[in-house]
């Protein structure tokens, strides 16, 4: 029994040092995500983080006249969209405005 005992009590130990592991990294994760997103601490965030600028400049693209369709024509197939070569029309409806 006493090679039972020892087995068992070795087990018990590494799950207790595993439990205590998993608490210490899991309030770590919390303070240090507490720190970045809730706190007002500029120092924990990174330069890394997009400005207002930067998102408010990827909703408004500059487009010219070109980019649009200046044709009645259909797309003739295989097609050619920068280095993408579509080989089908992938369309299954004749009118694309209706819904479902």
């Amino acid at each position: 029994m006493n090679g039972t005992e020892n087995a068992m009590n070795t087990v018990l130990v590494v799950l207790a040092v595993l439990g205590i592991g998993a608490i210490v990294i899991s309030a770590y994760v919390f303070a240090a995500s507490a720190r970045r997103y809730v706190s007002e601490d500029e120092s924990a965030k990174t330069d890394a983080e997009p400005t207002e600028t930067d998102e408010l400049s990827r909703l408004y693209v500059v487009r010219s006249s070109s980019d649009r369709r200046n044709t009645d024509q259909a797309a003739q197939f295989p097609l050619q969209v920068g280095a993408s070569v579509i080989q089908q029309e992938r369309r299954a409806r004749e009118r694309r405005t209706i819904n479902g």
